[in-house]
């Protein structure tokens, strides 16, 4: 769009994202960063702040994404709630994890979360290793495999992973790439996850192809969730860090994350087709409502204009044999149906 700027005044405004320091993660008070924010700036302008209070969807609502550094202490329902709502929306999270080395993780805290927005993705309570790829001990090791298409391939080369858990699914088992989840980085063939804090409360994986970070679209918000705390400065340039590809890798999936409030007609569509593979009821329901609501809000919109638009929102539907779209189809025609009536 071309604009006027001479009889206009215009206010850019950077993409925000939180970064959670609120509940035993204060490393964004530390300095550890430092290299992610800049990096994020001057390639998409994304703009990093803190919350230093109990997290509430005012605070949070005119973000695109909130990041949450592992956390220590426990989120009140009210903040779940305001999480719930901000990803309902079309807000997505970044969370990160660690391994339980001497009993440290809080996989509990972070999984209420992901319980809480409806994302199937779950952190592990347990230590990822490699015996063979890795600078001196086995936890300490290289990710060098990236099998999706969100993470830029040219860009790939290795992620160094100190204190790393591995992710599963919400019912305890081994994670996949199934319905809306996407594995991006995993361990190779001769990975291994172990029990480091000794009390036998983690899933233990066969070995080879542990995933260590993830993606999930909820429908209209999106999560991701890195088992290692890959924002430190640590990981960001000196030479030391030479051949690592963390800052490209952290780039990729805060893109892929901030494009959440930014969907397109075709991709609610695809969104609302894939619900018929969502096998939790309500889960379903909650999230066919929200879709549905944003197509039919484009429809409404249509047919105040004189019907402009309204072909293509059918022509999207019809690329798919789904229940969830034939239930869309009803409505969007029950509603063409009724303003027709109301006109004549």
């Amino acid at each position: 769009t071309i604009i006027d700027t001479a009889t206009k005044n215009i206010n850019i405004e950077a993409k925000l994202v939180f970064v959670d320091c609120a509940h035993g993660n204060k490393d964004y008070f530390t300095g550890r960063f430092a290299g992610m924010k800049m990096d994020l700036f001057q390639h998409y302008g994304f703009q990093l702040k803190s919350i230093s209070k109990a997290i509430t969807y005012e605070t949070i609502k005119d973000a695109f994404m909130v990041m949450m550094p592992h956390p220590s202490i426990p989120y009140s329902t009210d903040e779940l709630n305001a999480l719930k709502k901000f990803s309902k929306a079309g807000g997505s999270i970044l969370m990160f994890g660690q391994s339980d080395y001497s009993n440290k993780s809080h996989p509990e805290i972070q999984n209420k979360v992901l319980a809480a927005i409806g994302s199937t993705i779950r952190f592990n309570d347990d230590q990822v290793c490699d015996p063979t790829n890795n600078i001196g001990a086995p936890f300490r090791f290289f990710v060098t495999k990236f099998p999706s298409s969100i993470t830029k391939a040219d860009e790939m080369t290795k992620l160094l992973f100190r204190t790393c858990c591995s992710l599963i699914n919400s019912n305890g088992t081994a994670l996949k790439n199934q319905g809306r989840v996407t594995i991006v980085a995993m361990g190779d063939e001769d990975s291994y996850n172990q029990e480091a804090d000794e009390k036998n409360d983690g899933y233990k994986y066969a070995v080879g192809n542990i995933p260590v970070a993830a993606v999930e679209d909820l429908g209209v918000g999106r999560v991701g969730c890195i088992g290692e705390n890959t924002y430190q400065d640590s990981l960001y340039g000196g030479t030391s860090n030479k051949g690592l590809c963390t800052p490209a890798f952290n780039r990729s999936i805060c893109y892929w994350l901030s494009l959440g409030k930014e969907k397109t007609l075709r991709a609610l569509t695809r969104s609302i087709a894939e619900l018929d593979y969502e096998f939790n009821p309500e889960v379903r329901a909650a999230q066919y409502e929200t879709l549905s609501n944003q197509v039919l809000r484009n429809v409404r919109r249509s047919i105040e204009e004189g019907g402009k638009g309204l072909s293509e929102i059918k022509r999207e539907m019809e690329y798919y044999d789904s229940e969830s779209i034939n239930q869309l189809k009803r409505q969007i025609q029950q509603i063409d149906t009724f303003e027709k009536i109301q006109n004549n």
